[in-house]
């Protein structure tokens, strides 16, 4: 419920580390499918198109669950929706190191998997959002900066456990430490009662939407219930009228919303060709080994973790457009990307993905749910995000193996990683103008939307 006093308590706080520690656990499958990629490949001997769709449809899988999150949300809460998330990510793991062809990953760590983490997902933001009344901006900052650790530990430990223990090995260790999200989850909040939003029919004939009064002075009969001619009627204040879906869910009828969406989806296209193939693409060009390769991986989590964090203080403090450093951020990292057209050696290769780091923070980290927040309002939150990662994931899923494939054909990631510039730089251009149709601090009303 809602606090009089703006200042965090000591469970606040709680909840906000909860939140960033459950995504720690499961975020840096995400971002490190590079590692998994090289590691598959070398152990079915499939090509790279098919290779590439494990690792996307886990990060796909993921996203879509973020729309069946935000359905239950309302009924189970974010407590009992990320635990039951944490139970089924480790399931997923547990059973993909039992797998014998390559197409038994697509259902364990692909869907299993993913279903689990977009669960732990949806349910940490919905946690955040619940528990904070201000600055919530600056909160998804601080949160997913926390997370991002994990991203940075990942590369290093996946690469580690793979060298020791196989795939298989790996795997196992993943399951046990990705339970540790039940007990995690158990701070958050539980089920949220809201109150019913209905319009009451005599509110609505007081503003004459419904009825009008007869020129003689009396009411229409038939609107309450009687027959014409007597004077049976029944109390308006007892009827109600439920809104429909798109009343409830006003934002979907936003066109700036639909632009967004199509612009996480670009942006996200570009950045699955990059995730997904980065580590091949030093391998083949001899710039580092295998271990050199996975650092880059946390390197650019740093970038994105420091970079979630900036985003969250400037449109909080500095009042700065969210649309709008959503627009620079993400063409910076699409015209960075047109490096990949020249030879790079490695220390400019560590400061790209710096830059790609810092780009890649806005999806996810402070500016996509200040936006939707903005967009969608409070109550809608959850279900705007579940909407935004499931048209998105399709950029996700397609990305890499799109990327894989003209690998196939031409033996080089020249024209893979045009291509990721491309989309990226059209996701910016494509928002241009929605600026300034939310202005920082707006408020979460229909009415400004």
């Amino acid at each position: 419920m809602p606090r009089c006093c703006g200042k965090a308590t000591g469970h606040d706080v709680v909840v906000l580390v909860a939140a960033a520690s459950v995504r720690l656990l499961f975020s840096g499958l995400w971002f490190t499918p590079g590692i998994l990629y090289v590691a598959f490949r070398d152990a079915f001997q499939q090509s790279a198109a098919v290779t590439s769709w494990i690792t996307s449809l886990q990060y796909f899988t993921t996203c879509i669950t973020g729309a069946v999150g935000g359905f239950v949300m309302p009924r189970f809460g974010s407590r009992l929706v990320t635990m039951m998330g944490g139970i089924i990510l480790s399931g997923g793991l547990l059973t993909s190191m039992w797998t014998t062809h390559i197409a038994h990953l697509f259902i364990t760590y692909g869907v299993l998997a993913g279903f689990g983490a977009g669960l732990g997902y949806i349910g940490c933001l919905e946690a955040v959002k619940e528990t904070f009344t201000t600055n919530v901006n600056l909160v998804f900052g601080v949160s997913a900066f926390i997370a991002n650790f994990g991203i940075m530990i990942y590369p290093p430990v996946l690469q580690l456990l793979i060298d020791t223990y196989t795939w298989r090995g790996m795997f196992l260790v993943l399951a046990g430490v990705e339970l540790n999200i039940i007990v995690v989850a158990a701070v958050f909040p539980g089920r949220h009662r809201r109150p019913q939003v209905e319009t009451s029919i005599a509110q609505e004939t007081a503003d004459g939407d419904i009825c009008s009064e007869i020129t003689d002075g009396t009411k229409d009969s038939l609107l309450h219930g009687g027959s014409p001619g007597t004077d049976q009627t029944v109390s308006l204040e007892d009827k109600t009228v439920k809104p429909t879906f798109l009343q409830n869910h006003y934002f979907l009828r936003n066109r700036h919303y639909h632009l967004y969406v199509l612009s996480g989806t670009l942006f996200l296209f570009g950045a699955g060709i990059i995730l997904g193939h980065l580590s091949a693409y030093t391998l083949q060009n001899n710039i580092t080994d295998s271990y050199g390769a996975a650092m880059l991986y946390t390197v650019n989590a740093l970038s994105m973790a420091c970079g979630k964090l900036l985003h969250g203080v400037v449109i909080t403090k500095n009042r700065i457009n969210p649309i709008k450093l959503h627009i620079f951020v993400c063409g910076i990292g699409g015209l960075a990307t047109l490096i990949f057209l020249f030879h790079i050696p490695l220390p400019v290769l560590y400061a790209y993905v710096v830059v790609f780091g810092a780009s890649n923070a806005s999806i996810g980290g402070a500016l996509m749910p200040s936006i939707l927040l903005q967009m969608a309002g409070s109550d809608n939150f959850s279900f705007s995000v579940g909407v935004y990662t499931v048209i998105t994931a399709i950029g996700s899923l397609v990305g890499a193996p799109v990327a894989g494939w003209i690998y196939d054909v031409t033996s080089s990631y020249r024209t893979p990683f045009l291509l990721a510039a491309i989309s990226m730089i059209s996701s910016a251009f494509i928002m241009v103008t929605s600026c300034h149709q939310i202005k920082p601090d707006q408020a979460n009303t229909k009415e400004d939307i």
